[in-house]
């Protein structure tokens, strides 16, 4: 389902995301910009792909940056469109190498997800450029604004030449951006640094009646947790959903413990049923939210490149009331009883990955 409302669409199902999406691409008149961490070889990506060489052919400016990771042989897969004249650099390409540097440099990955098209049209959410997520629950958003474009092809550029000359400007890098009333944080691997872990605590901690909390990997940090106890001592409402089943088993086992955890301190905590949901949502107080690539996890706060936009639009925050309802109608509530029963085998899983819950 699409939401719009003008200047903004809200894009919950892939399927009318892609549809959108292609439009704009077949109206581009000057450029192209679309960063992704997963690009796969599947029917969507090559409709995408030859709509970026039609592009190409008619003089428009068409950059493509994939991380190696999510999109391995991505410059095979552009062999043509690169041919013609577009543009694809690979971020951080895998090196096997048992070195500590090689091993720690592989793990940290780009997983924003941006696209901007001719300064003018923007994409920023949840959502890979893949075939088998077209059935699940996702969050994008659309702009229509030159201000707010100038702004994302700043964040997208700088990371493409990075990408290009392999030297990192952590300064121009992690500079919050505003523009059009958003403001754009991005993040870059740190254990001791991260602007979004760090703006959604003060977001917690100033929320006066509702925090709500879409991810697919819910696995907060000890000074997460500690936001969210106390928002919840003072009285507002917390509720957290997830999927029943996302698309890692590892992260659904160790996420076990924390929803329990926080159903016993008052928290509501919803399942989403439907399929995955992949969804990256903080919404304070119905009327403060970010939208953007990060997770509720380690993995998101340390290790990877991520980019949200968080703002206060009346507009949007209209269209996430009813993304938020249509979600939670398609969710159950933590079965607590159940959980507290769960398999003595599932219970000792848990304690097997709390260790390694910093590489969730």
């Amino acid at each position: 389902m699409s939401l719009s409302s003008k200047t903004y669409t809200l894009f919950d199902d892939l399927l009318h995301y892609y549809n959108d999406l292609l439009e704009d691409i077949k109206n581009a008149e000057k450029s192209i910009y679309i960063e992704s961490f997963k690009i796969d070889k599947g029917r969507i990506s090559k409709r995408l792909l030859t709509a970026f060489i039609r592009a190409v052919k008619r003089g428009v400016e068409v950059k493509i940056l994939v991380d190696a990771l999510g999109t391995p042989d991505a410059t095979l897969f552009y062999k043509e469109f690169i041919e013609l004249g577009g543009e694809v650099e690979v971020w951080e390409k895998i090196r096997f190498s048992l070195s500590r540097r090689t091993l720690i440099k592989s793990h940290l990955r780009d997983h924003r997800k941006i696209i901007v098209i001719d300064n003018y049209i923007s994409y920023i959410g949840s959502s890979n450029i893949t075939d088998y997520s077209l059935s699940w629950r996702e969050l994008n958003l659309r702009v229509a604004n030159t201000e707010f474009a100038e702004a994302m092809t700043q964040a997208f550029l700088q990371y493409f030449h990075i990408s290009k000359s392999k030297i990192e400007r952590k300064k121009d890098t992690l500079k919050p951006l505003h523009a059009h009333g958003f403001e754009i944080l991005r993040d870059m691997p740190s254990i001791v640094k991260s602007s979004v872990r760090t703006k959604y605590i003060n977001l917690i901690e100033n929320a006066k009646e509702r925090v709500v909390i879409e991810t697919p990997y819910f696995l907060p940090s000890s000074i997460m947790r500690k936001a969210l106890e106390a928002a919840l001592e003072k009285g507002v409402q917390v509720d957290i959903i997830v999927p029943k089943h996302s698309d890692v088993t590892s992260a659904d086992l160790l996420r076990s413990r924390y929803l329990g955890y926080f159903h016993e301190k008052g928290a509501h905590i919803y399942l989403y049923t439907t399929d995955n949901l992949h969804a990256k949502l903080l919404f304070i107080d119905n009327a403060i939210f970010s939208i953007g690539s990060s997770n509720f996890d380690y993995r998101s706060f340390r290790f990877q490149h991520e980019i949200v936009a968080i703002g206060k639009q009346s507009q949007v925050v209209k269209l996430l009331k009813e993304h938020i309802e249509t979600t939670l109608s398609e969710s159950i509530p933590l079965n607590y009883e159940q959980w507290k029963n769960r398999h003595k085998i599932e219970v000792f899983f848990e304690w097997i990955l709390l260790p390694l819950r910093h590489l969730f």
